[in-house]
């Protein structure tokens, strides 16, 4: 029977934390994706209610069925997002970095054929460092030096600034006037990006993830685009664990 600790790791539960963030809206957003088509009201409460029960189970009794559950759960609400015309021209692809990191963390152990101590968390590592790379490789062959042009990310900053409260509306249309800084801004956030390789190295990732995090509230307070759940992944893997401590057998005699 394997060990469980009373209580969860805090990791864990961040992670667990960071799936429902991603997945509980998409699967409320059914109705509309699905043009309210009959009983996707109730769908989508029960999606969502079965994500954080689900999510729950894995995180506290670290139930790997209940882990690949959520998984399904998160293709339905793919599923569903792509069955929308709207959703076909706009696919939020936030839930890609917490799903891809929850899926090696179920397959890893399952596929070495051992529960070996960090094995599920260097897996996650290893999905979350492939998901930053892969995004920055992408801006690299899409873009190319245009994506240093300041009127590139100046127009982008430009176009949500109108969504801004007032405070941060000066800040967007401040940052958008500059070319400089548009130019120092779109550097970092492709290098932070594709700095996203080191985090294979445990060593590294203090200092990777602590940019990554930083670039994610920099492209919320610019752009509005919310990657809160990445935010949280990101914290909980650094200094948290996803593997309960074995408890101490008591001694003989």
């Amino acid at each position: 029977m394997a060990l469980t600790a009373p209580h969860p790791p805090w990791g864990r539960v961040a992670f667990a934390l960071a799936l429902c963030v991603e997945a509980v809206p998409k699967a409320m957003d059914m109705p509309e994706l699905l043009h309210h088509a009959r009983g996707a009201e109730a769908l989508g409460l029960v999606v969502a209610l079965a994500l954080v029960g689900l999510a729950g189970r894995w995180c506290f009794r670290d139930d790997a069925r209940a882990g690949w559950a959520v998984v399904a759960l998160f293709g339905l609400c793919w599923g569903a997002e792509r069955l929308s015309e709207d959703g076909q021209h706009a696919v939020r692809h936030g839930s890609l970095l917490p799903v891809s990191a929850l899926i090696a963390a179920l397959a890893a152990p399952r596929l070495a054929g051992q529960r070996a101590p960090g094995l599920a968390q260097e897996a996650a590592w290893g999905a979350v460092g492939a998901v930053y790379t892969l995004a920055g490789v992408s801006k690299v062959l899409g873009s190319g030096l245009g994506w240093f042009a300041p009127t590139h990310l100046g127009l982008l900053i430009l176009e949500r600034a109108p969504d801004a409260p007032e405070p941060l509306q000066s800040v967007r249309l401040a940052v958008a006037g500059s070319p400089a800084l548009c130019v120092v801004l779109a550097a970092v956030a492709l290098l932070a990006e594709l700095a996203g390789v080191l985090l294979l190295w445990p060593r590294a990732r203090p200092f990777v993830a602590t940019a990554l995090m930083v670039t994610h509230l920099g492209i919320a307070a610019l752009m509005g685009y919310v990657y809160m759940s990445w935010v949280i992944l990101l914290f909980g893997l650094t200094w948290g664990r996803l593997d309960d401590e074995p408890t101490a057998e008591a001694p003989l005699g």
